[in-house]
């Protein structure tokens, strides 16, 4: 369809062919597929192909959010990125036997004391990766667990660009810790909403349809993978976030919030009251 000029184009297969067809709005297919290969394929090849993967570090948080989109970019293409990636430890030549047996070599000589006659610690540990990978991915459910496994990342990045993102993006302290309507309370209804969505109508899970197998909306092992994922994703958020600021002293700044009922701000002034310094940390 030509947006411009609202009509219907037409692809024919050879010249001759167009001329007997007489529609001006005909094109040929050489066309169609020369503007194919420039649109779509090119994109595609420059996305994967012009820069390595980074290598993605969860305790601090580097290339998580990047890395696991561009993996489930190449799952949703046709697959190209799960079948390469489950025949990298095959064309590298690795032999899983071999690194095995390496490997508890090195483990044995790690628990005497000794060092690695060879010195190819690295290298093996390096194998391993290679070997770990492929098999994730030779896997036929890495498509749908690597999105499973993407929405909480997401959600949880949101957190972390709010807090340790670029300064016009970063929010104010007041903004994180408030208790009814702060960044992480946002976080973790966005969280729960995930959870609750899935049994009243995965509208959120639409993604799936282009992973998973039909009738994944009912399909135990993928459900219970998504929700341990984000279980996880919501109880780390509570353990290192939400019972943190309900200590002083971020607790302090529920005295400015307009929103916190009153007898929960005399509690607060109470224990700011009876407090030693030490607990207060000021």
């Amino acid at each position: 369809m030509d947006i411009q000029r609202g009509k219907w184009l037409y692809y024919v297969k050879s010249k001759p062919a167009l001329e007997e067809f007489e529609n001006p709005y005909a094109h040929r297919t050489d066309e169609l597929l020369t503007m194919a290969s420039e649109h779509v394929s090119a994109p595609i090849q420059h996305l994967f192909l012009a820069e390595r993967l980074a290598v993605a570090a969860i305790s601090r948080w580097v290339h998580v959010t990047h890395g696991s989109k561009k993996v489930a970019l190449g799952n949703c293409l046709n697959g190209v990125l799960t079948f390469a990636m489950s025949h990298a430890a095959a064309s590298m030549n690795i032999d899983p036997d071999k690194v095995a047996q390496e490997l508890a070599n090195l483990a044995r000589h790690a628990a005497e004391g000794r060092e690695n006659p060879d010195g190819n610690a690295g290298w093996l540990l390096h194998c391993n990766r290679a070997l770990r990978v492929s098999r994730f991915f030779g896997d036929p459910d890495s498509k749908w667990k690597i999105v499973g496994i993407l929405k909480s990342v997401v959600l949880v990045d949101h957190l972390h660009m709010k807090t340790l993102g670029k300064a016009r993006m970063r929010s104010t302290l007041s903004q994180v810790v408030d208790p009814f309507d702060g960044e992480v309370v946002r976080v973790q209804a966005a969280l729960l909403k995930h959870l609750h969505e899935w049994s009243n109508g995965p509208a959120l899970w639409n993604i799936l349809d282009y992973v998973a197998p039909p009738g994944w909306a009912r399909n135990q092992t993928i459900m219970r993978l998504v929700r341990k994922e984000l279980l996880q994703a919501k109880a780390g958020i509570f353990r290192r976030c939400v019972l943190r600021f309900k200590i002083f002293p971020y607790r302090f700044q529920w005295l400015l919030f307009p929103n916190v009922p009153s007898p929960l701000k005399d509690v607060t002034a109470k224990q700011v009251y009876l407090s030693h310094d030490c607990c207060l940390m000021i």
